[in-house]
């Protein structure tokens, strides 16, 4: 009886636990949301909206043709490197 009822509270704490994680459609649907938005801010020439799903961080990194660090310096070189530069 006392494994049933400590088994019991374990499924109980479990169960509870694992209802607070989002679930792995809402964790995609919130994915393609900031895929899209960050399309369209690309498509109009936002940069600005464009780099806001990146973290604002000194540690942000960019793999490209070299690897770049810090958010300002890729924002910079994302601005100088788009269709619509100067």
């Amino acid at each position: 009886m006392k494994r049933l009822a400590v088994t019991l509270v374990f499924l109980l704490l479990c169960s509870d636990t694992f209802a607070q994680l989002p679930s792995p459609p809402a964790d995609e649907a919130l994915i393609r949301a900031a895929i899209a938005a960050q399309a369209d801010a690309w498509n109009h020439a936002d940069i600005p909206t464009f780099m806001q799903t990146y973290e604002n961080s000194p540690d942000t990194t960019f793999i490209g043709a070299t690897l770049r660090k810090g958010y300002g310096p890729i924002r910079s070189r994302t601005q100088r490197r788009s269709r619509w530069a100067n």
